[in-house]
């Protein structure tokens, strides 16, 4: 470790040691970049720094450079407070989310109203698009609008939203320089039907069916491709199973996965699966098809009759069940012994508490004679 590192390490060992294995592994350019900005946080105020931000930093390693780039936008603005940094370093979109503190505060929002729309309404996923459309309309960051903001960023965090807003760039020659389509006018009709709706997926659908209309067309028809959406569907299928086998933490959990996996390969997908793999399978055949013309209703009848069918082709998962029952097996037997030796604990201790009750009695019987 860098001499100045281990300084930080010896005023919070506590923090650092949960995160050995990692530090072990920072590069000499890395570690100087980590020590820099702890540095620059805890000489921005005092008492600033604390175990719970260095955690967040070390658990966003990735990062640190836009942690960085961040830390100083907020100094700039004299906006280091420990809510805002220890918010910053706990996602992965800190610059995004930087500005977005800026912003609210010029717009005269206070620190404990723009801390609770950072932790509960804002989607980090889709807000920089939404921002970019919020500026498009030139709307203010007030803290009214900072509730459309949260729609607004929730949709765009939806991979289907985010394919079809981004398609307006879309170019078919390295000498186009892409230009944003969109007017104020339009930003400002679309932000209002989105959040005029309750319901999640209606927003997304009209997002969606929106910008469809901004697609550019491709300039020939070599772009015309096939889509075979059911080997899309098969694969995602694996990755969703996989994912739930691995999640399965009782063996009656497991035995679900298992007859959930029985039914796909014999009868196909149902409304749950539909739910879980629509807008990500969607998204790929949307992002995929250059010459699309499919509107939202369209692409989820593409989705729903693939996955509607026995998935026969879905290769054999019965090996990561193997290992994953071994793993519940081997869990199970570590939290046995853990049980029965808190309950020999816990035992021990009554039978202290009892012999110090007797020698209390004993003592007190003992001088009344």
């Amino acid at each position: 470790m860098m001499a100045m590192l281990m300084v930080w390490q010896q005023r919070f060992p506590r923090v650092f040691k949960n995160h050995e294995l990692m530090l072990s592994q920072l590069s000499s350019e890395q570690q100087d970049e980590l020590s820099e900005l702890l540095r620059l946080i805890d000489q921005s105020v005092k008492g600033l720094l604390n175990e719970k931000i260095i955690s967040g930093i070390l658990s966003h390693m990735p990062c640190l450079s836009e942690f960085k780039k961040s830390i100083k936008h907020l100094m700039k603005h004299s906006l280091m407070l420990s809510e805002y940094v220890e918010l910053l370093v706990s996602n992965s979109h800190p610059i995004d989310c930087a500005e977005l503190i800026v912003r609210a505060s010029d717009s005269g929002v206070k620190p404990d109203k723009i801390n609770h729309y950072l932790t509960g309404d804002i989607f980090f996923d889709g807000l920089s698009d939404a921002m970019t459309l919020f500026d498009r309309r030139q709307y203010g960051y007030s803290e009214e609008n900072l509730k459309s903001l949260g729609i607004l960023s929730s949709v765009l965090g939806n991979p289907l939203s985010r394919v079809i807003f981004d398609a307006r760039l879309r170019c078919f020659s390295d000498y186009e320089m892409p230009s944003d389509p969109v007017s104020s006018q339009s930003a400002d009709e679309i932000i209002q039907r989105v959040t005029s709706l309750e319901n999640q997926e209606a927003r997304v659908k009209e997002f969606f069916n929106y910008f469809t209309d901004y697609r550019p067309l491709p300039p020939s028809q070599d772009y015309i491709v096939d889509i075979n959406v059911h080997d899309l569907i098969v694969s995602k299928l694996e990755s969703y199973c996989h994912e739930k086998i691995n999640f399965a933490d009782t063996f009656h959990a497991l035995s679900q996965v298992k007859q959930m996996i029985k039914t796909l390969s014999e009868a196909g997908g149902n409304q749950d699966i539909f739910n879980a793999i629509k807008y990500d399978v969607a998204s790929i055949i949307e992002s995929e098809d250059l010459c699309s013309m499919r509107n939202y209703d369209d692409l989820m009848q593409a989705v729903w009759g693939e996955l509607n069918k026995p998935q026969i082709e879905m290769r054999d998962l019965s090996d990561d069940i193997d290992e994953r029952e071994k793993w519940l097996k081997n869990n199970s037997i570590s939290l046995g012994r853990t049980s029965v030796l808190a309950q020999c604990d816990a035992v021990s201790r009554h039978n202290q508490v009892v012999q110090l009750n007797d020698n209390v009695i004993n003592h007190y019987v003992f001088k009344q004679h």
